[in-house]
């Protein structure tokens, strides 16, 4: 019988979930004001090249190292 309380408990926690989960906005919402908060769609497409740099840090395997990383847009047939 002590089933029947976990079971009820476990049925109105993932009724609310799927509440919670309906008021939230769309993916695509989500991201349309990402890029609008970042910049906007127009400096966005601008963009040609990208540069990152950090560090990476592995403390169980002792390996620590700088990376580097370059990206460039495709270029265009003539």
């Amino acid at each position: 019988m002590k089933l029947f309380p976990c079971a009820l408990l476990l049925t109105l926690a993932g009724a609310g979930l799927v509440a919670a989960a309906a008021d939230l906005p769309k993916a695509e919402t989500l991201l349309d004001q990402y890029v609008e908060v970042t910049g906007g769609r127009a400096n966005y497409e601008k963009r040609t090249t990208e540069y990152l740099s950090g560090t990476v840090e592995i403390p169980a395997s002792n390996v620590k190292g700088k990376v580097e990383m370059w990206a460039e847009a495709p270029r265009q047939p003539c």
